[in-house]
């Protein structure tokens, strides 16, 4: 049975850690991961996720993008905590809905997963799920 309430009491308070001691994003991304693995994802038996998934997000030129983790057709970026109320709210939306996605959906194996789905009468979706311990924004595509 997947609590809900007690996952997201371990990430409050992960987030609190995280700003009074100054710490990155990353060190938000742990945290919460492992409370996402103890109270979520063990539980619903949903596999570990793709870390700092490389993906092309160049249009004239190849360059790329490090998505934060990725699991299946679903984007988890982290910020540090308190982004979300300032600015890098918008940037961090930004770049899921212009960069990430777009060159996701130009990953092969993403393609076929799509094909697969709609094959079946489905409407698959990309999910894009940006967090910084206090807030959280879901960007459907």
């Amino acid at each position: 049975m997947v609590r809900l309430s007690e996952a997201l009491k371990r990430i409050i308070e992960i987030a609190r850690k995280v700003e009074l001691s100054n710490g990155s994003e990353e060190d938000l991304k742990i945290g919460v991961e492992k409370v996402f693995e103890q109270y979520v994802w063990k539980r619903l038996e949903i596999p570990s996720p793709r870390y700092e998934y490389r993906v092309d997000i160049g249009t004239y030129a190849r360059s790329y993008g490090r998505i934060d983790a990725l699991y299946g057709l679903t984007i988890f970026e982290y910020k540090k905590p308190g982004a979300l109320r300032t600015r890098e709210r918008d940037e961090a939306v930004r770049k899921l809905v212009e960069e990430y996605i777009p060159g996701l959906l130009r990953e092969e194996w993403v393609r076929v997963l799509v094909s697969k789905a709609r094959e079946k009468g489905l409407s698959p979706r990309i999910m894009g799920i940006v967090i910084d311990g206090y807030g959280v924004v879901f960007i459907e595509y």
